[in-house]
């Protein structure tokens, strides 16, 4: 305990300056005091949203990995549809060609037919004039 005495007060006095002394002793411990306690609260504040901001963080991740996985299916998908649809192309031209070589098979029957009937009419005009 300190005790001042004030210049010029009475001996009463400086009874008056020890206690304001030590009010302003008591007064800086508990802003101090104050001060760790506000320091502390915010720490356990951040440490009690940690969890929290590693949920939503860990909910974030999850989400990016489906949200990938996603594209990638998506990706697949539209491959597999260029995909049918070069097939769908190729089935088409596989079709044409088989109708073109069906013309090309009647077109060739049909020029051996002609080749016949004009065999034939060669043979009856020759027998024709061997019967005059």
């Amino acid at each position: 305990m300190i005790h001042l005495t004030a210049i010029g007060s009475t001996p009463g006095g400086s009874s008056t300056v020890l206690v304001y002394t030590q009010t302003i002793h008591r007064t800086t411990q508990l802003s101090q005091t104050i001060h760790r306690t506000t320091q502390l609260s915010q720490t356990i504040h951040r440490k009690t949203q940690l969890p929290q901001t590693i949920h939503r963080t860990t909910q974030l991740s999850q989400t990016i990995h489906r949200t990938t996985n996603l594209s990638q299916t998506i990706h697949r998908t539209t491959q597999l549809s260029q995909t049918i649809h070069r097939t769908t192309q190729l089935s088409q031209t596989i079709h044409r060609t088989t109708q073109l070589s069906q013309t090309i098979h009647r077109t060739t029957q049909l020029s051996q037919t002609i080749h016949r009937a004009t065999q034939l009419s060669q043979t009856i005009h020759r027998t024709a004039q061997f019967t005059n």
